[in-house]
């Protein structure tokens, strides 16, 4: 039974100088979660930020060589600290295409070879803001601007690329990958923007707990990031009409997750990921996103295929895989999520983590399951999933948010997802 709290989003501004974003995270949920020790109920971590937000940085490629477009002056500074001007021009002039590779521990940007971590920036122009730096590899999406410094570390002979830039920043080229910009309505835009923005201060405060810097990816397995070639003028409009707003739970941040479709009711993230069980991440009824793509689906593979499939993955896991008879879903969580399935085979049985299998079909190319809300059962030589949603299901429904953005503000669409939650300003 999914117990939905129609609790609406508070909101209050918190005394600048009282400003204490808590990570809500025991050292059981870190732990769940791969992050290491936590903090107790009362560790409480001050977080002192400027009016574009805290910096962040953001693992973009992992290359063998890159190539640098330039529409102005840059400067490239290496582990030396001395910066030298690798590009020069008045900005806003055409192109200026400079190859970049490792060579060593070093970087080659050009004739220019520097001792790296190497840092390139555009230099401050008078009053307005630096042009964003393109950066286009093999195998990439093609040019591609980012906003605030690239940051380029040679190992291995391959180009680690990382663009570092404060968060707001960072959230315009977030909202803007992740909804459709141009189609959802500002509202749901702008709960987007206040998920994304919780869910990297979260991250930033419990890298700070454990004494590193969090680096953030920029793909699905964070949040997408797609730079300044995703800011569309309604992100933008959405992400300063929020800046600094926060989502907390008796007054600590907490994991805001978001996913595409939850196919009618959102999971608890206690049953989805293991994490202590909180009110805004409980789980709630949905409805909006009925009718949309993905919001039900089906997907049939071959049962030889699927027995190919899963017998290295049984084996790597201590279970010798005879001829496959039947999967079976033999938990569920709260809102129908299989948890954990049954193989049947020739030999026995064995039960895995319904994520883990998804994750091992997608790997093998043997079927791509948009999210682990299935059914499965035989249909002659075939199995068949029938399923719902697409994406772990938790927080945030994407699609059911740009439906209810039709008629409601991002306020009440947060406190739809997230119920007895705040929306609480964080600098």
């Amino acid at each position: 039974m999914i117990r939905v709290v129609r609790t609406p989003v508070r909101r209050r501004r918190l005394e600048r100088q009282d400003l204490r974003l808590v990570l809500l995270a025991t050292a059981a949920a870190a732990a769940a979660a791969g992050c290491g020790p936590g903090v107790d109920g009362a560790g409480r971590h001050e977080l002192q930020v400027p009016p574009l937000g805290p910096e962040v940085e953001v693992r973009i490629a992992d290359v063998a060589s890159a190539v640098l477009v330039a529409q102005g002056p840059v400067e490239a500074a290496g582990a030396g600290g001395a910066a030298a001007s690798i590009v020069e021009g008045a900005p806003g002039g055409p192109g200026c295409e400079v190859p970049l590779e490792a060579e060593g521990d070093a970087v080659r940007i050009g004739a220019l070879r520097l001792e790296g971590p190497v840092e390139l920036r555009s230099p401050p122009l008078a009053g307005q803001a630096p042009p964003p730096l393109g950066l286009a590899w093999e195998g990439g999406p093609g040019p591609r601007r980012y906003r605030g410094s690239i940051v380029l570390a040679a190992r291995g002979g391959r180009l680690r690329i990382a663009n570092r830039l404060r968060l707001e920043e960072y959230l315009a080229g977030v909202v803007g990958s992740e909804m459709a910009a141009s189609v959802t309505p500002l509202e749901a835009l702008k709960a987007q923007a206040v998920a994304a923005r919780t869910y990297a201060l979260f991250a930033l405060l419990l890298a700070g707990e454990r004494g590193g810097r969090k680096s953030f990816s920029a793909d699905p397995s964070f949040q997408v990031y797609g730079g300044a070639e995703a800011e569309h003028p309604r992100v933008l409009e959405a992400v300063r009409a929020t800046a600094g707003d926060v989502l907390t739970y008796q007054g600590r941040l907490f994991r805001a997750y978001f996913h595409s479709t939850c196919g009618g009711a959102t999971a608890s993230a206690a049953s989805v990921f293991g994490e202590p069980a909180i009110e805004p991440l409980e789980g709630a009824a949905c409805g909006a996103c009925e009718g949309a793509r993905l919001s039900r689906w089906e997907a049939r593979v071959p049962r030889g295929r699927l027995e190919e499939a899963l017998r290295p993955w049984a084996a790597e896991r201590g279970a010798a895989l005879g001829a496959l008879g039947a999967l079976e879903v033999s938990e569920r969580g709260s809102a129908g999520h299989a948890l954990y399935v049954r193989v049947r085979h020739s030999g026995g049985a064995f039960e895995a983590l319904a994520a883990r299998l998804r994750a091992a079909l997608d790997r093998a190319g043997v079927v791509r399951l948009p999210s682990t809300a299935f059914e499965v059962r035989p249909d002659g030589d075939d199995l068949l999933f029938e399923g719902r949603g697409w994406g772990h299901g938790v927080g945030l429904c994407q699609m059911g948010a740009a439906r209810k953005g039709e008629s409601l503000g991002h306020r009440e669409i947060l406190a739809a997802y997230f119920p007895g939650s705040a929306l609480e300003k964080a600098y």
